[in-house]
């Protein structure tokens, strides 16, 4: 055992060789049990190249902007200051939640981010995304309209904002399908973002396939075409790079921000509230007052705000819903009994919610033949939907894939891994320090003698029982997966 370890050590630190460049590629929502030859030959095929991180994990709570932020940052939310897709912040909307990803949400984040860390150590950088939350990772004025492709080179040398002005007129404006907004940002970057080199950081944001699976489920024909696409434009950027005689030069990461489950039922959180006898809403047409309620929904988690952070209204909302049949695990902002506090789960915030509630979900298979069907808040119901954001191992299950300067060939790393662990490990790569300490840990060095240690917290309250999995390896923090009932 000793010898094999020592043996891994040893192919690891061979690897550990600088990169010249580094691209991180997201699939957004790719699941890895969705990798295979048919659908993803590209994928496969450099899985086989490099390492396949068999234990990788989302961040809490499971959605895009909130995993999009870990990765630009490898800080977990209570260091980021993002913990949903959709918050609370009167500041900016007194009336009702809002994106995470817009201008004036971007700029109250509370830590710097992989480019600006590269930009100030004198390195180019390329962000490029077929989503807001592209906006996450660069916080330079930009010229694209919301349903444009942000397409953006920053740092040092980097492009002035009245070309990209231009580039944007070049290349043209995509349809409004998420395949043909991913097909339009692949080309830009290998484009006409790279024709001056190729930077020493760039990422590349595909909406695909969660834009579909979001849809018509995960493992749908039409989920499976949309991971073909995402495929395809993997296979040309490495072309591009091949092309460049680069290839060898540049480590490649290919990671998702959250897993995915099938919607089972919906349920209305507010309007259960309301019925309830509490005075919930999404949102309110003037402003709130002391013990109203106001539901961010984020898919299948939501987060419930107390305005004035009654702990006795905190108490009443979370007794209601222990009796209900579709939380899964219920966290707080202060201690309740039979609850998780949001710092259990690395998401609590200054401004964050009072009660989060991830919601149920259970192993059974789709009509597709995928496992993991869930409950989730608003929208339409039935089996033809995916969703994510909970606390479910389908949910927090995600994928990542490296392969070049600094990973060994051909191996499975069955050490947890998160999307927190993406930052420290890009810079890493590229031999940059970070100015101050990150959650997440360095994912091509593996200290000798440290081990995983897994637990199961529980937290009960009468008839009213949930649990949640966490593991610790390395110092840093991992989510594997909480529910209602026994593990």
């Amino acid at each position: 055992m000793h010898r094999l370890l020592l043996l891994v050590l040893l192919c690891w630190a061979s690897a550990a060789r600088a990169a010249e460049h580094v691209i991180v590629v997201i699939w957004d929502g790719l699941r890895p049990d969705a990798i295979n030859e048919t659908d993803t030959p590209t994928l496969a095929a450099l899985a086989r190249d490099g390492v396949f991180f068999a234990n990788h994990r989302a961040v809490f709570l499971s959605s895009t902007i909130v995993n999009g932020t870990a990765i630009a940052t490898g800080c977990y939310p209570a260091h980021n200051g993002t913990f949903a897709n959709t918050e609370y912040r009167p500041t900016l909307n007194p009336l009702a939640p809002g994106s995470t990803a817009t201008p004036g949400a971007v700029k109250t984040m509370a830590v710097p981010t992989v480019s600006e860390i590269l930009q100030r150590a004198g390195r180019r950088t390329a962000i490029v995304g077929s989503k807001s939350v592209a906006l996450v990772h660069d916080h330079q004025p930009r010229a694209d309209t919301p349903d444009a492709c942000v397409n953006l080179i920053e740092g040092r040398d980097g492009l002035p904002p009245e070309q990209i002005q231009r580039l944007l007129r070049k290349v043209g404006r995509p349809a409004f399908e998420s395949k043909a907004k991913d097909d339009w940002s692949t080309h830009a970057l290998i484009g006409q973002l790279w024709d001056a080199g190729i930077p020493a950081y760039s990422l590349l944001w595909l909406a695909e396939p969660d834009a579909t699976q979001n849809t018509t489920g995960p493992g749908s024909v039409e989920s499976r075409a949309a991971l073909r696409n995402s495929d395809h434009n993997l296979a040309r950027l490495l072309a591009e790079l091949e092309s460049r005689n680069a290839r060898d030069k540049t480590a490649i990461l290919v990671v998702s921000d959250h897993g995915f489950s099938t919607v089972s039922r919906t349920v209305d959180i507010a309007g259960a509230l309301r019925h309830a006898g509490f005075n919930a809403s999404r949102a309110f047409t003037e402003q709130p007052g002391t013990n109203d309620i106001v539901v961010a929904g984020n898919g299948t988690a939501a987060a419930l705000y107390v305005i004035g952070r009654s702990p006795d209204t905190t108490r009443r909302v979370v007794e209601f819903l222990q009796q209900q049949d579709y939380p899964g695990v219920i966290l707080t902002r202060e201690p309740v009994p039979g609850t998780f506090t949001t710092d259990q789960a690395r998401c609590h915030t200054p401004a964050g919610a009072d009660i989060i509630i991830s919601l149920r979900w259970t192993a059974e298979k789709s009509a597709t033949g995928v496992p993991g069907l869930i409950i989730s808040d608003g929208g339409p119901s039935g089996s033809a939907r995916g969703a994510h954001g909970s606390l479910s191992r389908y949910d927090l299950h995600n994928t990542l894939i490296a392969a070049g300067p600094g990973f060994p060939r051909g191996v499975t790393n069955s050490l947890p891994s998160s999307n927190a662990d993406i930052a420290p490990t890009v810079l890493h790569l590229l031999g940059v320090k970070s100015p101050q300490p990150m959650d997440g840990r360095i994912l091509t060095i593996e200290p000798p003698g440290q081990q995983p240690v897994s637990s199961t917290l529980i937290a009960t309250n009468g008839a009213w029982r949930q649990y949640l999995r966490v593991t610790t390896y390395a110092g840093a923090f991992y989510l594997d997966e909480g529910n209602a009932g026994a593990p």
